[in-house]
């Protein structure tokens, strides 16, 4: 704590506002998914075909063509395995490129799905996977245009996958907010913190439904406490 000119700044070292360890997230098997550093949720379950697969081609190898599907496996396999989610064309040749599957998880902020578990590859010896990265793409949406799989690269029988699509935009309701309610002491105070659990408590005090956020942001070596109306946006009048 340092004190200058009537101002007091304050170091509060707490874990409640460590990142979530992104490790512990859980995965679900219905083409959801809930970012652990947001805690938005988000459904890709209407990029699934029933009718039929996507079509993406090697726009580097005119030879090369994958069929590929998600949240389901492929509508016609063709050559495939009836539970392959990707099937990948090359001239006469058909390889399953991944098993179909629904789990969808994050790794560092980015959703992906990786469908694994397909045909032995060739020169290593590991079995073909494929894995699809999401792309946040607000510009589309119109018309039903939920955006389509773009192929990228491939690196010892793993293919990469890139999907622009407005479904990963994080738009969506917030289904938890990560705040540091924990230090919240409804008797006392905390011991050379008096001024901030008195703004805690005013938070506390105004609702006691609990519609306000508390919203702590360091700034420099200091820490400053405010409460936000989750609905308005707007801080509470002092």
């Amino acid at each position: 704590m340092s004190k200058q000119t009537c101002v007091y700044e304050f170091l509060w070292i707490t874990s409640t506002a460590c990142p979530v360890n992104t490790k512990n997230q859980q995965v679900f098997d219905n083409c959801t998914a809930i970012n652990p550093q947001t805690n938005v949720l988000f459904n890709l379950q209407s990029l699934k075909k029933n009718d039929e697969d996507y079509l993406v081609r090697d726009m580097k190898d005119n030879r090369t063509s994958f069929a590929l599907n998600v949240c389901r496996g492929l509508v016609k396999p063709n050559g495939c395995d009836s539970k392959s989610g990707v099937c990948q064309h090359v001239r006469k040749q058909v390889y399953n490129a991944g098993k179909a599957n629904s789990r969808l998880y994050f790794d560092d902020g980015v959703l992906y799905l990786n469908l694994s578990g397909g045909d032995v590859c060739h020169h290593v010896k590991k079995n073909r996977e494929t894995i699809i990265q999401f792309v946040c793409n607000s510009r589309l949406g119109g018309s039903n245009d939920l955006g389509k799989p773009v192929f990228i690269s491939e690196n010892d029988c793993t293919y990469f996958f890139v999907w622009h699509t407005p479904l990963v935009c994080e738009t969506q309701v917030r289904t938890k907010h990560l705040t540091l309610e924990a230090l919240i002491l409804l008797t006392g105070y905390h011991t050379r913190h008096l001024m901030m659990v008195l703004r805690i408590k005013r938070c506390i005090k105004t609702n006691s439904s609990y519609p306000w956020v508390i919203v702590y942001l360091a700034v420099k070596r200091g820490l400053v406490v405010s409460c936000r109306d989750l609905k308005n946006g707007g801080p509470i009048q002092k």
